[in-house]
């Protein structure tokens, strides 16, 4: 699911669902498109954000109150532009394992993939 958002200044949002073992249907994040926002549209993004995370955990667990944002900083972010993190979790333990997950995405892709590699080629022979 790619959803397309805009700040009031133009910029363009984009609601991604990346693929994260363990995380599938209850973690996204909304991407300015690799663009560092200005303070103002910092604040606006994490608007979008809670409004969406809200709503999100509604639809899913009956409780709005029911995920976490992650917003990085410029210095601490492996990737460019201003971005949020949006975990569902009906639970603190739920919560913690949520990220997990999401902190150690890269080597569980990688560990999946590589997984799949013996699979297919049983699957060719």
């Amino acid at each position: 699911m790619t959803k397309v958002f805009a700040l009031d200044s133009g910029i363009p949002l984009r609601l991604l669902d990346p693929s994260v073992p363990g995380l599938h249907g209850r973690y996204w994040v909304l991407h300015a498109e690799g663009r560092c926002l200005d303070p103002s549209e910092r604040e606006e993004l994490l608007g979008h954000a809670l409004r969406l995370a809200r709503s999100m955990a509604l639809e899913h667990f009956g409780d709005p109150e029911a995920y976490s944002l992650l917003l990085n900083g410029e210095s601490t972010r492996r990737t460019s532009g201003d971005h949020v993190h949006i975990v569902l979790s009906r639970s603190l333990a739920e919560k913690r394992w949520g990220f997990l997950f999401m902190q150690s995405k890269h080597f569980t892709r990688r560990l999946r993939d590589t997984l799949r590699r013996p699979l297919r080629l049983l699957a060719v022979s």
